[in-house]
């Protein structure tokens, strides 16, 4: 994947390059087979996206916060109805033209918990602890309240995730609450490496 990042990163220096990046393959990798194994897609990609000044990127969104000792994660999903409905209708029994915005707002919240819990499970893989939040919908003019504003110590990533017939936006607001210390194990992250299941670990260790 490309990096990037919505603003210049300056003012930090390259250990701390090293965790943003690391954070945003992470992301991405995660956003990628979230959205592929929840509605068993096949051919998902994942691009970057350009924030728009306005935060409003879809009618509705998705949202979860990863909380660690100095930092916080805000993952928010955003889409439109209209591309959501084929996907709510693989899960369900229902008809595309049956499904309606609350459907649609709780496949969302279902997606950023599953996306939330997979970025808490990587993170404690480098032994970076962290907790979740519940995850919540809302209604995507809700954003304009949302105090975005980057400083030195916050940063958005952004991408847009593309299957055959839709897209959909999801976005990462790090926040780094008074140090960088518990992120540090970040700068050894390897998307590329093989996961290995807990309780197998576990087995081959004699426990």
């Amino acid at each position: 994947f490309k990096f990037r990042l919505s603003r210049p990163m300056t003012n930090i220096d390259e250990g701390q390059r090293s965790i943003l990046s690391n954070l945003e393959k992470m992301f991405r990798k995660n956003a990628e087979q979230q959205l592929t194994g929840f509605f068993n897609l096949q051919g998902v990609t994942v691009e970057d996206y350009k924030i728009p000044s306005i935060l409003v990127m879809g009618h509705l969104f998705g949202a979860i916060i990863v909380q660690g000792a100095d930092f916080r994660l805000t993952i928010k999903i955003h889409s439109d109805i209209a591309p959501m409905r084929p996907l709510c209708a693989r899960n369900t029994q229902v008809a595309q033209d049956q499904i309606g915005e609350k459907m649609v707002r709780d496949f969302l919240r279902e997606l950023a918990n599953l996306l939330g819990g997979a970025m808490r499970t990587d993170l404690s893989r480098v032994n970076v602890d962290s907790g979740l939040s519940l995850p919540l919908s809302s209604r995507g003019f809700d954003e304009v309240f949302f105090n975005g504003t980057q400083t030195r110590d916050t940063f958005m990533q952004s991408c847009r995730v593309n299957w055959g017939s839709g897209s959909v936006v999801m976005t990462q607001f790090i926040e780094i609450i008074g140090g960088w210390d518990s992120l540090q194990p970040m700068k050894e992250y390897n998307p590329a490496a093989p996961v290995v299941d807990d309780f197998e670990a576990l087995l081959a260790q004699g426990g």
